[in-house]
Formats: C-alpha cells, structure tokens, sequence
C-alpha cells in the first residue's frame, strides 16, 4: 500500500504539524531516518532534524517525501519516528485484514466494518438501483442525517429524492475517482467514488463530510478504500455473473442465439411465469451524450421497479411484462 503525505498529517496531529504539502500524490511505501550520504527516493517518508535538511535548521522534526514537508512541534526524534512506524504498521494491518476478506468472499459490510477505525465520518455504498449495500454501522438511526435515516429504514433514499437528483445531476455517474458533491437536495457535502465493469456503471461510494471538517487525509483513505471496493465489485460480478438479470439481458440482445436457459431460470425467480407475455422496449438516443442515457436509465429503474432496464450502445432497453404492467399505463409513464 501506498500512502500520501495527508494521511501522515492526519495521524501527526498532536504535532501540531505545518504543511507544505504541493505532491500530495500516494507514493509513500517506507519510512527511514534521513541520512545526506544516502541517495532519496521517491517512495521513501524520511524523518530528521531541521539541521539536517537546512543548513540553518534547528532541532525540530521534519518529514519529508519528495517536496512535500511536515514541520512538527517536536524535537522528539524517536518519539517522532516511533509514531510513523506504527502509522505505516496500522495501514499494513488493514490493508492485509481486507485483503484476507476479499480473498474469503466478504460481501460489502464486511470491509465496511473491517475499516470502522480508519475513518471518523460515516460512509454508504450503493449498487446500480441505487440501494444500501452497505455503511458505517457505528452510526445509527438520528445520528447523521435524515436521507442516511431513509437508507437504513428502507434500504434507498426514498423515490422522490432518486428522482430529483438524478434529473438534476446525472453527470454524477459518469466521474472517475473521488470527486466532490455538495447540492441542495443533500443536508450535507459528499465526496463520492463511482465504480464500473467493463465500463458499465454498477455502484456508488460516500463519504459524509457532517460537519464541514473533514480532511484531505481522510479523503485519501477513503480513494484507498474505494480501491478495495472496486476489487470487491469485480470479485463478485464476476462469481455471480449468472445472476446478474442486466448482464443476460444485455447478452441475449448483443449475441442473438446465445444459451437462454439461464436467462429463463432468472426471469422465473424474478416471479414472472412463462406463459406471461413480454414486451421488449428499446429507447434510441444516438445524438445525445452519454450521460443523458444514463439519467433515462436510472429514471426507469425507479419509475418501473418491476421491469427489467438495461443499456446497450446507444439504447436503453426494457423488458416488461403486460400481467404486471398494463400496456396502456407503460406507455403513459
């Protein structure tokens, strides 16, 4: 694992530490006492005296990696250094604890709760229909907002919300990395990971950011995090791929003739009957941007609950069944 120098500030807090943080980058991989007869390295977090950096330094402790630098209010060398090596012992531990989870088939709570000590802001992570897959569970019911409220009674935020912020910012699924988002529908400012395979888009990582306090190491933790979460998500559509109703669909439409007993079995689970009758929707938007399909997709999902919606190309498909969906009212919605 990768650290940046944030996280270090983070955890140096009761140095009272002075940033000159430009990189910021996560390139931290050792830790050494800085020595000017040894060669730098761009991985390396040296920890010294300011006379060792500056000809007139003085007896405080500097951190440095590349250009980046931590002052500290410490002349306590060992002290000092003691502290980073458990910092860097404390990462290595989690990221072998989530490492093990992933490898053992943890669903998504699991490396929620594995990570409750990294983190002192709570954080939800949603699938492609938008519902609770998991959270911070040391927050609870009236603790942070009243959307989180929502998730953790229902399992969603409630229909009229999705609608909304999905009309109002469908850009938001198309990002890569943490990027912020701070609206008025949300009480509070999120920052927020999107996660794709094979680049279809099939979740949502946050952080709540509840009191406006939180931290650019905290931020970084959270990119980490989210790297885990993306090797979760790859991990389990690819064991449950049979499962996965959009991912048959979207084969059974691409490759015509292709085995569909599996998509079959899927549609009976679903609770559809064979003798029902299907009808197949296809909504053509080849002249807009992407990102305007998607918002379709996700205003159909909640619209039609019970239908099976899909994207392919420059399409968003629909399969419905006219037992469970009348004919005239689908075309109305």
């Amino acid at each position: 694992m990768k650290l940046s120098m944030w996280i270090f500030a983070d955890r140096l807090k009761q140095y009272d530490p002075e940033c000159h943080i430009s990189f910021g980058k996560f390139s931290i991989e050792t830790v050494r006492l800085f020595s000017d007869t040894e060669q730098s390295d761009a991985s390396t977090l040296y920890v010294g005296r300011q006379k060792d950096f500056f000809p007139d330094g003085d007896d405080f402790i500097v951190c440095k990696n590349q250009e980046d630098m931590l002052f500290l209010a410490t002349t306590d060398l060992k002290d000092v250094m003691n502290r980073v090596l458990i910092i860097m012992e404390l990462f290595a531990r989690w990221e072998g604890n989530m490492m093990e989870r992933l490898s053992s088939g943890a669903m998504a709570q699991d490396l929620f709760q594995e990570s409750l000590h990294i983190f002192s802001h709570p954080m939800f992570l949603l699938d492609q229909d938008q519902h609770l897959l998991a959270h911070s569970s040391n927050y609870k019911i009236g603790e942070v907002n009243e959307q989180w409220d929502a998730m953790l009674i229902h399992g969603s935020s409630k229909p009229d919300y999705l609608v909304q912020i999905n009309e109002k910012y469908p850009q938001r699924f198309s990002y890569k990395g943490v990027f912020p988002s701070r609206h008025e529908l949300y009480p509070d400012q999120l920052f927020e990971y999107n996660f794709f395979v094979r680049d279809n888009w099939v979740g949502i990582a946050a952080i709540i950011d509840q009191f406006n306090n939180i931290s650019q190491g905290e931020i970084d933790c959270f990119s980490l995090f989210c790297k885990y979460l993306e090797r979760w998500f790859q991990n389990y559509i690819q064991e449950h791929h049979s499962l996965l109703l959009e991912s048959q669909l979207q084969a059974a439409v691409t490759a015509p003739g292709s085995e569909m007993a599996d998509l079959r079995n899927r549609l009976t689970q679903k609770g559809w009957q064979t003798a029902d009758t299907l009808i197949f929707i296809k909504i053509d938007a080849p002249f807009l941007p992407y990102n305007i399909n998607q918002h379709l997709y996700h205003t159909l999902r909640i619209k039609f609950p019970d239908a099976c919606i899909f994207t392919a190309e420059l399409s968003v498909c629909m399969l419905c069944n006219i037992s469970r969906d009348d004919p005239s009212l689908l075309k109305s919605k």
